[in-house]
């Protein structure tokens, strides 16, 4: 049985001015986090579906942490939390019912540097990231819990393999309650994919995909989609694997139609794909993996500047946590049950 090691970290938070037009994010559309080439500005943009504007802001982090986005997910409290910097990261939230921005950070976090790799994922009251081991960093991956503030670093060493890679690329929770995972395999794609019990750690296993792939995202059923670049020999495109790692079928798409490298993918609950490269090029298709549309954020955020890393996801309306779900299921029988039971009082509140 493996035996997961996970190591309470000590976090900093920080407190930032309150931003005046932030507003509450509307479940179906799409968050953007870009920075640019120079480096002196992190954005925050909120899209429909069709590509427009609906808000934007400048993220605003500690000084020493470097303007580039890593990864970007929404949290059950339907606010928005990016990671931001690189060799010193933040987790960088805005709390919209009071346009309260915040940040957070563990000693060891990192990501090395790079305009592609990383990222985050969120999980009841938990957002993963991922972090690569390095001179002065661990690997593994890192779990802020937003109920108390805590963190833990999970994974760091390998738990099948004292001397096995640490070093995570992305990152993302499955519909099937699972963390699924990409080693970095020194380059922008991996066919390495680890899979995991998000809270305990169970099941850690370590599966060699057929095809190096630079994101993954995972439906109820444990069918894995993943997002390859130009550097794969089949090009740019999504293919779809069975929860045995069998290759199902493909979308193809011409080379460039992600301009710059194809950096992150995300499922929707109702089936829908997004797909993001770093130079802020937003795909969109579904899980019949038929058609697809485009658009840029390079016109709209990016203005008079290089995009350079572009993080995206869809907003969704949260779920609730396990327990509440059980709660809302008895609710609904003696509701039911309402008029043989005269005087009945059923308090949803807490979930």
């Amino acid at each position: 049985m493996v035996k997961l090691s996970i190591i309470p970290i000590a976090i900093g938070s920080l407190l930032i001015g309150p931003l005046a037009d932030a507003s509450v994010l509307t479940p179906g559309n799409i968050i953007v986090a870009t920075a640019f080439s120079d480096q002196t500005t992190t954005k925050f943009g909120e899209y429909t579906p069709s590509g427009a504007l609906v808000q934007s802001y400048s993220i605003n982090v500690p000084n020493g942490t470097e303007q580039v986005v890593s990864g970007i997910t929404v949290g059950t409290n339907l606010q928005p939390y990016v990671f931001s910097g690189s060799f010193n990261p933040q987790l960088w939230s805005i709390n919209t019912s009071n346009n309260a921005q915040s940040t957070r950070t563990v000693s060891g976090w990192s990501n090395v540097g790079n305009t592609v790799t990383g990222g985050a994922a969120s999980y009841l009251s938990y957002v993963f990231v991922t972090s690569e081991k390095a001179s002065s960093s661990n690997g593994g991956v890192f779990r802020f819990n937003l109920s108390n503030g805590t963190a833990l670093q999970m994974f760091n060493p390998n738990p099948i393999s004292v001397g096995g890679n640490t070093s995570y690329d992305k990152i993302t929770i499955g519909y099937d309650n699972k963390l699924y995972a990409l080693f970095n395999n020194g380059g922008f794609s991996s066919p390495y994919l680890v899979t995991a019990d998000p809270i305990s750690g169970a099941g850690f296993t370590v599966a060699t995909l057929s095809k190096s792939v630079n994101a993954i995202a995972v439906d109820a059923n444990g069918h894995i989609y993943a997002l390859r670049g130009a550097s794969n020999s089949t090009g740019e495109g999504i293919d779809e694997f069975s929860p045995s790692h069998t290759l199902l079928r493909s979308l193809n798409f011409p080379n460039g139609t992600l301009t710059g490298t194809p950096s992150s993918i995300q499922l929707s609950a109702t089936g829908n794909i997004l797909a993001t490269s770093n130079s802020g090029t937003i795909l969109q298709t579904t899980t019949d993996l038929a058609t697809y549309s485009t658009f840029s954020i390079a016109s709209t955020l990016g203005v008079g500047k290089t995009v350079r890393y572009t993080q995206a996801a869809v907003v969704q309306t949260p779920v609730p946590e396990p327990t509440c779900l059980a709660v809302v299921a008895m609710a609904s029988l003696l509701l039911a049950q309402r008029r043989r039971r005269h005087g009945y009082v059923i308090d949803l509140d807490r979930c």
